[in-house]
């Protein structure tokens, strides 16, 4: 069984035995070290750069406008 997704996943897995003395085992991952949150440095950095280009293109486009 192979099971995607997070890593903090809840599997349950139900099982039925016919007969015999046979033992399962499970065997759990290890844990992954936990991600970092989804705005670090770079994204931080990305979103000041298209805030600002926007913001310029906004006032070229009025100023382009206003002058016409």
């Amino acid at each position: 069984m192979a099971v995607h997704g997070s890593p903090n996943a809840q599997v349950n897995l139900v099982t039925s035995q016919a007969s015999g003395q046979v033992q399962s085992s499970i065997k759990q991952g290890s844990e992954a070290p936990p991600e970092p949150g989804f705005c670090t440095t770079n994204c931080r950095i990305g979103a000041i750069v298209v805030g600002v280009a926007t913001t310029i293109g906004t006032v070229v486009a009025v100023i382009t406008y206003v002058k016409s």
